[in-house]
C-alpha cells in the first residue's frame, strides 16, 4: 500500500481545458449574483429612505466602508469559490486522465495494470468496470 504522501496530487490543473471553462463560469454567476444583491439592497434601502423620510438612510448608502466592506466579501468569497471549484475539477479532470492513460496502454498493448482510486474522488463504479475489462483482457 502506499504512504499518505504518494497519494497527494501533485498539480491543481490537470486538464486547463476541462476545468477552467467550469470555474470561470461559475465564478461569473457568484459575481452576477452577488451584484444583484447589492443592487436589490442599495434599491430597497433607498426606497425605504425615500418613503420615510429619513434621509440619513440615504447618507450610509454612500459611505465608502459600505462598498468597500460589501467588495472585500465579494473578493473573499470569489477567493474562496474558485479554489473549492478547482479541487472539485480536479477530481473529477483527474480520473479521466488516469483512465485516459490506462486505456491508451491497453491499445498499444503494454498490457494493462489495474487502475486505483483513491476514496475521495468519483467514479468508483466506473474503476470497477474498468478492472474488470482489463481482468478479461489479460
Amino acid at each position: 500500500m502506499k504512504r499518505m504522501n504518494d497519494w497527494k496530487r501533485r498539480r491543481l490543473i490537470v486538464s486547463p481545458e476541462f476545468q477552467w471553462p467550469i470555474v470561470l463560469k461559475a465564478l461569473l454567476l457568484a459575481v452576477l449574483v452577488s451584484g444583484l444583491f447589492a443592487w436589490s439592497t442599495f434599491y430597497f434601502m433607498w426606497k425605504g429612505a425615500i418613503s420615510s423620510g429619513n434621509l440619513s438612510l440615504v447618507s450610509v448608502l454612500f459611505q465608502p466602508g459600505l462598498w468597500i466592506g460589501w467588495g472585500i466579501c465579494l473578493l473573499g468569497c470569489l477567493i474562496l469559490s474558485g479554489f473549492f471549484l478547482l479541487k472539485l475539477t480536479q477530481r473529477v479532470a483527474g480520473q479521466m486522465h488516469r483512465f485516459e492513460k490506462t486505456l491508451d496502454q491497453v491499445l498499444s498493448g503494454n498490457g494493462g495494470k489495474a487502475i486505483y482510486t483513491r476514496k475521495a474522488d468519483y467514479f468508483h463504479d466506473f474503476e470497477a468496470c474498468l478492472n474488470r475489462y482489463l481482468n478479461l483482457e489479460n
